[in-house]
């Protein structure tokens, strides 16, 4: 009988990582790296944080950061944008079919929310928010805008004679410092009661004169 031919194996295909599995990662380890970096410039400031000090509390290499973000600078940028765009989505989804008063009021409430359970990126914005000189205000300043643009457009609804290009940034601003009051010096006060103080300092401004 004729030898047969020897049997040829076609080797395995070799495992190319999924590009949507790379992403995930990337994004995972991107969060990591924002959330610790919210962490650490939050107790130091922005002048006082190394990356060194947020890749040790990310527990990531120091590489990544700049591979995710470039720069200190940039990661700074990045972790504003990313809070004050969880801030926008709260506060705009907030009013849920009310108007006027109680529109604002549920504005206020969850802007609070927002202070109290998010404490690193609320103390990080009140600290950089308004500074001035900072490289990236300008384009930070799309993101402040539609925060502050939800004050505005409530407060317009309750009283259309209202200058909301100054008592929109003022009641977005004095909810700030009341969450950031209340969840530091005085958190056995309750949400209803600060809404409240909040609501009745700024009561003025959503009744018509005359």
């Amino acid at each position: 009988m004729p030898t047969p031919p020897p049997r040829t194996t076609t080797p395995p295909e070799p495992v190319v990582p999924h590009a949507d599995g790379f992403a995930a990662r990337r994004a995972a380890t991107s969060q990591q790296i924002l959330q610790a970096a919210a962490q650490v410039m939050a107790d130091r400031g922005y002048a006082g944080t190394s990356l060194d000090a947020v890749a040790e509390l990310a527990g990531v290499a120091k590489g990544s950061i700049y591979n995710n973000f470039g720069s200190k600078e940039r990661l700074f940028e990045a972790l504003i944008a990313h809070t004050m765009d969880r801030f926008s989505a709260t506060l705009a989804a907030a009013p849920d079919g009310r108007t006027g008063a109680a529109a604002l009021e549920a504005v206020v409430s969850a802007l609070l929310v927002e202070v109290r359970d998010n404490p690193a990126g609320t103390q990080l914005l009140a600290a950089e928010l308004f500074r001035m000189g900072r490289t990236w205000q300008e384009s930070l300043e799309p993101v402040r805008e539609r925060i502050v643009s939800v004050f505005r457009e409530v407060i317009a609804q309750a009283n259309p004679a209202a200058d909301v290009s100054v008592v929109g940034p003022a009641v977005f601003g004095a909810t700030l410092i009341a969450g950031l009051e209340w969840r530091t010096f005085q958190p056995e006060r309750t949400l209803p009661d600060i809404t409240g103080v909040v609501m009745g300092s700024v009561r003025s401004v959503l009744e018509p004169a005359g």
